[in-house]
């Protein structure tokens, strides 16, 4: 469309020129010379014409006009149209970009917007949490430890002298059993539960809980009871051995 106005634009003044431009020496003839002492005579495509005055000269100006107007019109057109042209291949080029730049930044946006609610539905769901970190020490004779483990997910961290740290994470809000305990086990002993509140177990390893930091502490090393039968059930199973009297008859003397 551009290039069509373009060259309808360039047409358009090209022929108010041709037809206006003549009117200018027409006036002046009109305006400084009788009438009588101008005219114009000559052939034309085939035809003797005569013309005289104003209108003779205002005739003479158009024709030279048009003359150079076919002369000077094609080259100025085609590159009036191959410049159209290029201009135009630019403004779709620069269309499509933005079309592109558009859609891609309404995807980035649907996906800012996902990304936004996932956080959101992350953030309230956490509100229904409490995560408490549980701190203490165990006592289970010489070196037990490396053997000990502790029921709580995630899984706990136990140090080579027994201390050991774990996260326990409580519901809030929703109907849940008592809050978490420990299951301590280890082979040769007794397995410990220890209850991390409203038990005996509060006073008896003194743990003290840290409402506002959300932490417990075991202050006093859990002491593991050792179990007498476990070394027994650990050896193996012994063969019994038959003796079989000899089959052969006693003899007689």
């Amino acid at each position: 469309m551009l290039a069509i106005d373009l060259i309808f634009l360039e047409l358009v003044i090209a022929v108010s020129l041709v037809i206006i431009l003549p009117l200018l020496p027409a006036i002046l003839i009109y305006k400084l010379l009788p009438q009588s002492q101008s005219d114009a005579t000559g052939p034309f495509q085939g035809l003797k014409i005569k013309l005289g005055g104003a209108f003779g000269g205002y005739f003479i100006t158009a024709l030279l006009m048009l003359v150079v107007f076919k002369t000077i019109k094609p080259t100025s057109w085609d590159e009036a149209n191959r410049k159209a042209q290029e201009l135009n291949q630019k403004l779709n080029d620069a269309q499509s970009t933005l079309q592109q730049a558009q859609n891609s930044s309404s995807e980035l946006a649907k996906q800012l917007d996902k990304l936004k609610a996932d956080y959101d539905r992350a953030q309230e769901e956490i509100k229904h949490y409490k995560v408490w970190k549980v701190s203490g020490t165990v006592h289970a004779g010489k070196d037990p430890q490396h053997k000990l483990t502790i029921s709580v997910h995630p899984p706990p961290s136990i140090n080579a002298d027994g201390r050991f740290s774990v996260l326990v994470v409580e519901s809030k809000g929703v109907p849940t059993p008592d809050f978490p305990s420990l299951q301590l086990d280890e082979d040769g002993y007794y397995s410990q539960p220890v209850y991390l509140v409203k038990s005996d177990d509060v006073d008896t390893y003194k743990i003290v809980p840290d409402d506002e930091h959300h932490t417990i502490e075991v202050k006093k090393p859990i002491s593991l009871t050792e179990d007498p039968q476990f070394k027994e059930r650990q050896k193996p199973a012994q063969p019994v051995v038959r003796s079989e009297s000899s089959s052969e008859p006693p003899s007689h003397p």
